[in-house]
């Protein structure tokens, strides 16, 4: 329960350790009583999981919904509220089972308390929200955000039993609602909607749309056709158990072709041995340059921690089957149970082996018994002594020295400071008072650091590009931080709510001229219906009426600002046109057509990528 406060992957012990009671405690061990044992585990990890963590906070939430909107009280009255029911509730537990002399029911009280206990180190979330510090992720400062930072709303999620294929059709749409705080009270907004489909399968491997080429190639198909159960499987078992898993397995225990990320073909990213005759599937390894050979992220293990491992896990077997049998369920939880919850789509952005360091633990536990494994079988051929002293040797020189010589150069991070001197460099070469746009990540959060930690470059404002379409970072956008000014939107905060604007899409009324960008954001920004369309269902939206852009550019403020050299000031243009990208704006985009209307060449504008 405490561990919750440091991962939830903690949470994917408990049905071993259901097996751990079970054996202590029966009589007689069966295997409808080890699964007796799961079940009841598998029970306790979805109570803890769904029960409390999630509806814990989702009961909080619509409680102060409750309290506000319907009582009037103050937001988290009904958070309160709800909290000292618990409390309640749970200390008049603990008494009725010891006076009821009831051991089992307090323990399951008192296991309760030990997890909303580790589970309340989450609301460092909601104290830290509420200081509106400079980089507030999310803004969780009520019950609503928290439970949408929480349940990662902003990610959507995959479909695990039943769902669609790739080639699906959406029939039929069902609107879902959350709520969103406003001035007095909770107000009530459209959230992630969920679709039926015409075709739905099974255990659904294949359900990204946007990843059909990629279904297409891997498993031979034409672009109309439709997979069926057995390409599902072929993806799942290809796919995401070997090459999501078994890749990244083999890349601990057997070796490693280099750091660069692999999507599937032989020359980066997957696994080597070291053993010419088993690398021979990558082809053209005897051809490579010394160059590749000599990199440092080559590492080969010619299968020995592997093999160190399957002797420690045979041997465990034989030895203390039942306990062997719990670790094989930790393996198993921590690896391909996540594959399976996980349901990852191809082509991710970066490598996932970290997801499973839990299943690669459990097997360095195996790989550390393996030393008693070669020690048992020495002895039937030497002395005791002599024997443990061969297996320790040995073992040694197969796990850690091997590994160690090999992982040493790649993994020591002594004057690795390309991040800091990259993200140095971008803000250095930005001239002063500057905005600087950058996306996702990688791009953002070493600058982040620069500025915040080590006080570098201050006035320079940056925006992130992909946190720009919430509404949370919209507000936090048009602030001061440090020694930068906000950006300059000016648009109504009422106007950019979660829930309002979210997408607005283009449609063409047959424009002929281009349009002045201030007035199309008038458009776009409008409550009038004059300037909305009205839908197949009554409501108004807004849109985009063109994609002819124009922005008239303001000479004297450029020449003043010293936007270009002084030998381009006579061949400055008087207005800037371009054609719309997109079929649609959402609240990035508006914002950056915003900073471009109302900057006015005031503040240099710079773009790190994309």
């Amino acid at each position: 329960g405490l561990s919750i406060g440091v991962h939830l992957l903690n949470l994917l012990t408990i049905p071993a350790l259901a097996l751990v009671v079970y054996f202590k405690k029966a009589q007689k061990v069966s295997t409808r009583g080890v699964l007796k044992a799961l079940g009841v585990g598998v029970f306790i990890l979805a109570f803890i999981l769904w029960g409390i963590i999630q509806y814990s906070v989702k009961a909080a939430a619509y409680f102060d919904l409750f309290f506000v909107n319907t009582l009037g009280f103050n937001f988290g009255s009904g958070i309160l509220f709800f909290i000292f029911c618990i409390i309640g509730l749970l200390v008049w537990g603990i008494y009725y089972s010891i006076k009821q002399h009831k051991p089992t029911l307090q323990v399951c009280i008192l296991g309760v308390c030990f997890v909303l206990f580790g589970f309340s180190s989450y609301t460092m979330l909601l104290i830290r929200a509420q200081t509106n510090i400079s980089l507030n992720n999310g803004s969780p400062d009520n019950a609503f955000s928290f439970l949408g930072y929480l349940s990662r709303e902003q990610y959507g999620s995959e479909p695990l039993l039943k769902g669609p294929v790739y080639t699906s059709n959406i029939t039929g749409v069902t609107s879902k609602s959350t709520y969103r705080k406003d001035a007095t009270n909770y107000t009530a907004i459209e959230a992630r909607s969920q679709y039926t489909y015409d075709k739905e399968m099974l255990f659904p491997r294949l359900y990204s749309e946007k990843h059909a080429p990629y279904y297409n190639h891997y498993l031979g198909l034409g672009t109309a056709e439709t997979p069926t159960f057995g390409d599902n499987l072929n993806f799942f078992f290809n796919y995401q158990v070997n090459h999501m898993y078994l890749r990244y397995f083999m890349w601990n225990f057997v070796g490693r072709q280099n750091d660069v990320q692999g999507h599937g073909g032989v020359i980066n990213g997957n696994w080597l041995s070291g053993i010419q005759a088993v690398d021979n599937r990558l082809a053209g390894q005897e051809m490579l340059p010394t160059s590749n050979k000599m990199d440092a992220s080559r590492n080969t293990y010619f299968f020995l921690p592997l093999i160190l491992g399957l002797v420690g896990l045979f041997f465990f077997f034989l030895k203390q089957g039942k306990d062997a049998l719990i670790t094989g369920l930790l393996f198993f939880f921590t690896g391909l149970a996540i594959v399976i919850y996980l349901n990852q789509a191809p082509m991710q952005p970066r490598e996932r082996d970290y997801a499973y360091a839990g299943s690669f633990y459990i097997f360095a536990i195996w790989i550390g018994l393996g030393v008693l494994g070669l020690a048992h079988f020495f002895n039937r051929f030497l002395k005791h002594q002599l024997a443990t002293r061969l297996a320790c040797t040995l073992a040694l020189l197969a796990g850690p020295v091997l590994l160690v010589h090999q992982n040493w150069d790649d993994h020591d991070r002594a004057e690795r400071a390309w991040t800091r001197d990259m993200a140095y460099n971008y803000l250095q070469s930005c001239a002063p008072n500057a905005i600087l746009f950058t996306y996702a990540d990688n791009d953002t959060f070493p600058l982040w650091y620069l500025q915040e930690v080590e006080g570098v470059r201050t006035d320079i404002r940056i925006v992130n590009l992909s946190y720009l379409q919430s509404e949370w970072y919209l507000k936090q956008a048009v602030a001061a931080i440090n020694d930068a000014q906000g950006i300059p939107l000016n648009i109504d905060a009422d106007k950019l709510k979660k829930g309002v604007r979210e997408v607005i899409y283009a449609h063409d009324l047959g424009i002929a001229n281009y349009t002045e960008l201030d007035t199309l954001l008038e458009i776009m920004l409008s409550d009038n219906q004059r300037n909305q369309v009205q839908m197949s269902n009554g409501t108004f939206v807004n849109i985009l009426p063109t994609k002819k852009l124009q922005l008239s550019i303001d000479k004297d403020t450029v020449i003043r600002h010293a936007v270009v050299p002084k030998a381009w000031e006579d061949n400055i243009a008087s207005t800037m046109q371009w054609t719309y990208n997109k079929e649609y704006v959402t609240k990035a985009e508006l914002g950056m057509m915003a900073i471009l209307a109302h900057n006015n060449w005031e503040r240099p504008i710079y773009f790190a990528n994309m």
